[in-house]
């Protein structure tokens, strides 16, 4: 399964993380004049740019979506370290002692995940 990169809303409005929602909307606002495009009729790139600038807005106007979307970069950037610690450290004489617990954890809740599906059959 690969992940796909989220796209930074917050640089794309020019804003930054700790924004409140009238420099959100305020932001979103001036973009909007900036690159509507009755404007830019000969620019191809300018639809493009409206519409991250509104999917921008959509998501973080809302603050459920808001929510939503910083526990995915959370999560993108948790990952995104992790797999950069395990390559970096593979030939690190602990790496092999650390992998053997994860291992056994995960191997240990796959054996109880298979264990219950034979119960249930």
């Amino acid at each position: 399964m690969k992940e796909t990169k989220l796209k930074n809303y917050y640089s794309i409005l020019g804003i930054e993380g700790k924004a409140s929602l009238q420099e959100v909307k305020k932001a979103y606002k001036e973009l909007v004049k900036k690159w509507h495009p009755d404007f830019h009729p000969d620019d191809p790139d300018c639809l493009e740019k409206i519409k991250d600038i509104n999917e921008a807005y959509e998501v973080l106007s809302h603050s459920k979506k808001r929510r939503v979307y910083l526990q995915q970069v959370k999560e993108q950037e948790i990952n995104y370290y992790r797999c950069m610690a395990y390559a970096s450290h593979e030939n690190h004489p602990f790496f092999v002692y650390f992998m053997r617990f994860e291992n056994m954890s995960w191997m240990k809740e796959r054996g109880e995940r298979d264990s219950e599906k034979t119960e249930d059959d």
